[in-house]
């Protein structure tokens, strides 16, 4: 599976905070791709435990879906596009990259993040408002901060369940 968005949304720290349980406070941006890996053991439909293995491609900022960045994504079953919450003016780019994403693993599930949760003013960001902008993908939506591990393990698991 892997992690897709802007510079600076989130995505290493997401996977840190799942993987590692921490959280760094300096951002140092990916350059090229990020291989993590975890395991995790979730009930299936038949009340079997299953252990599910997790290989977390980390991608840096994709400005343009190029070669090698269709590479990178090429087979994979699952992705978790991250948006920044206080940044809506990325939402369209979150958007074209789902779409690219599914058109290079048409069958593939997805998960979208608007990450930075803790950062919201409450009493002024519109949850509902951020969500509908999102909708006409159709997809799973969660918020989360990797900062204090809110959703994080959620959207994992979230992603894991559509897969097995």
């Amino acid at each position: 599976m892997c992690l897709l968005g802007l510079y600076g949304v989130g995505k290493t720290s997401l996977v840190r905070q799942f993987v590692y349980n921490k959280f760094e406070e300096k951002y140092l941006s990916t350059i090229g791709v990020n291989i993590s890996k975890k395991s995790i053991e979730l009930t299936n439909d038949f009340n079997e435990n299953i252990l599910l293995e997790f290989f977390i491609w980390d991608i840096a900022n994709i400005e343009k879906f190029d070669t090698v960045t269709q590479s990178y994504l090429s087979g994979a079953h699952g992705a978790i596009v991250v948006s920044d919450i206080l940044r809506e003016s990325i939402i369209p780019q979150t958007i074209e990259y789902t779409n690219k994403f599914l058109e290079i693993n048409n069958n593939s599930k997805i998960i979208l993040v608007g990450n930075k949760f803790d950062l919201a003013d409450k009493n002024s960001f519109d949850s509902d408002n951020y969500i509908s902008k999102l909708s006409s993908l159709n997809l799973p939506f969660y918020f989360t901060s990797a900062k204090t591990g809110e959703n994080v393990e959620n959207v994992f698991h979230s992603l894991g369940k559509s897969l097995i």
